[in-house]
């Protein structure tokens, strides 16, 4: 596709570790958050338009978060937990996104674990617990999703994302596309019957006899 997809990110951490859990003089860990949300985006700007309000740290911020993606008539959503979080805001967005095909993010903060985690390294890490929480959710409450994770600098998570928001993206224009089919149905051949009815199904394409 030469028109990069529109995609809406929304980047989700417990407001608990911002206002709470981490309000002693040498945390630095919300900023250390933001700026990797900054550096993702930055990265994913490469092959898609991005629409994102930045970490979301309560209910309030994902509904208002997920109304500026729904009036951007986005392709797709990119839901990426940051750091753990509670289901009522990962729903708080998903009840005015409701019908948006989804593609679930890990992005984890480093390549690897050093020999001892400390506590601020730990809740930095958290953001896989917080997937695989959401995981359950989502499908609990039948959404359907793709699922990506990998180090946040890493060049193939990224090909990976590109891959599922350029089907993203194809998947919607073929809403409502209507399609001739000539010659009429051949008994003579009959493999080249099509269940139309499956193809809008899944496609939303219409076939014109």
């Amino acid at each position: 596709m030469s028109v990069k997809p529109k995609i809406g990110i929304l980047f989700l951490t417990s407001g608990w570790f911002r206002d709470v859990g981490l309000q002693i003089s040498s945390s630095h860990l919300t900023e250390e958050v933001d700026e990797i949300a900054k550096e993702i985006v930055q990265r994913l700007s490469r092959f898609l338009v991005p629409v994102c309000k930045g970490v979301l740290f309560s209910e309030n911020e994902a509904k208002n978060a997920a109304e500026e993606i729904r009036t951007a008539n986005v392709d797709g959503i990119i839901v990426a937990p940051l750091m753990w979080c509670e289901d009522q805001i990962l729903r708080a967005a998903l009840k005015v996104l409701p019908n948006f095909p989804i593609v679930v993010c890990t992005f984890f903060p480093s390549e690897g674990l050093s020999e001892f985690v400390g506590y601020h390294e730990m809740i930095k890490g958290s953001g896989l617990v917080g997937n695989l929480q959401m995981s359950g959710l989502l499908k609990r409450e039948g959404y359907l999703y793709q699922s990506v994770s990998g180090y946040h600098r890493d060049p193939e998570v990224y090909e990976e994302i590109k891959e599922h928001c350029f089907a993203l993206a194809i998947s919607r224009n073929l809403k409502n596309v209507r399609c001739g089919v000539l010659p009429f149905r051949c008994e003579a051949m009959s493999t080249t019957y099509v269940d139309e009815f499956a193809i809008r199904k899944l496609y939303g394409i219409e076939l014109k006899y």
